[in-house]
């Protein structure tokens, strides 16, 4: 794991950061591959010292709220726009050019998070 990924683009004559820069999602290509879910890391670097099975507690009540101390409106907000976009996260996967099994995988898996979330 490194934490030096940066990426440069230019448009209109103009350069600057790209918005997204090595941006795959492994668990989909290894679960391609045969691995099981529960098997993979879910983050490069630990959180409480897990890199699995993290839960909302890992994610919000230890890192949001306690680590970064982002006020409870703002998680609230971010949770509403994330639920919000599922439905074009789903489209996107069903007409992206990923296999059929990696699409079944990549919906699974965003499901299975929202869940590790305590988000339906």
């Amino acid at each position: 794991m490194h934490l030096k990924n940066l990426s440069v683009i230019a448009r209109h004559d103009k350069v600057e950061l790209a918005p997204a820069y090595d941006y795959l999602n492994t668990t989909v290509a290894f679960l391609a591959l045969g691995k099981r879910l529960e098997t993979l890391e879910e983050v490069a670097l630990p959180l409480r010292g897990k890199k699995r099975r993290l839960s909302g507690k890992d994610w919000i009540g230890y890192y949001a709220d306690e680590r970064l101390r982002i006020p409870p409106k703002v998680v609230e907000r971010v949770r509403k726009e994330l639920l919000t976009s599922v439905p074009a996260w789903r489209r996107r996967i069903a007409d992206s050019f990923l296999p059929t099994d990696q699409q079944t995988h990549y919906l699974s898996l965003i499901g299975k998070r929202l869940d590790s979330l305590g988000w339906p």
